[in-house]
């Protein structure tokens, strides 16, 4: 179940769009959307993010069961060559984690 919160917030290094990026969710199966003028809703049964932002781009949202699919968003980023940092934290704003993926551009 999804948290009723943001639980994840992290920023993406890459030279591609943020719709590059939604669609790399979209071909790995996650349904996504323009969510605003600038920003893409991105959709799968365990995770709904957002992603926004400039220089960096930044994702933020609600991923349920965190230790056990983060590892597939780490994928969709990672084999498309996008850096990250992507931090979870608890409903108390508390910092219970961080991933870093560091991509040679």
């Amino acid at each position: 179940m999804l948290p009723n919160f943001n639980n994840v917030y992290g920023s993406l290094t890459t030279r591609r769009s943020k719709a590059w990026i939604a669609k790399r969710f979209k071909k790995a199966g996650w349904s996504t959307r323009e969510c605003s003028w600038y920003g893409y809703e991105v959709e799968c049964d365990y995770a709904e993010l957002v992603i926004e932002g400039e220089s960096p781009i930044l994702m933020s949202g609600a991923v349920a069961d965190f230790d056990t699919n983060i590892s597939s968003i780490m994928a969709i980023l990672a084999t498309n060559g996008i850096g990250f940092t992507i931090d979870r934290f608890d409903e108390s704003g508390n910092l219970l984690r961080t991933v870093v993926n560091t991509i040679d551009e």
